[in-house]
């Protein structure tokens, strides 16, 4: 019973595709201005880098990435709409390199799933 509420353990097997896809999506934002947001990227990163699993996992699901307005995924006026397909790509990785880890996360989910319809267009 009390094994309900046990979380499952997170192993990070893809440790360099989540820093490539981090960094892509870090730089996309600073490249484009969003310094805010891109900061909001770096601090998960940060932790990746020193493989501090718990802080990882605690500032990658931040609502300044994964919330509403003015979170990093809701950003717009990128430079082109090559360079904002290339954001929603790297979203859309970040997303399943999360599933793969068992970072869960109904957010990311949903926002791959919005991104690859706006892909599609």
């Amino acid at each position: 019973m009390f094994g309900l509420f046990k979380r499952k353990e997170i192993n990070i097997i893809n440790k360099e595709e989540l820093i490539e896809t981090l960094t892509q999506i870090l730089e996309l934002l600073r490249d484009n201005g969003f310094t805010p947001q891109a900061n909001a990227i770096r601090k998960p990163l940060q932790y990746l880098y020193n493989d501090d699993k718990e802080k990882f996992v605690k500032h990658l699901l931040t609502v300044d990435i994964w919330g509403g307005s003015g979170s990093a995924w809701e950003v717009y006026g990128f430079k082109s709409r090559k360079v904002e397909k290339e954001f929603e790509k790297s979203f859309i990785k970040l997303a399943e390199l999360m599933k793969q880890t068992g970072i869960k996360s109904r957010k990311a989910e949903s926002v791959a799933g919005f991104f690859k319809r706006d892909i599609e267009k």
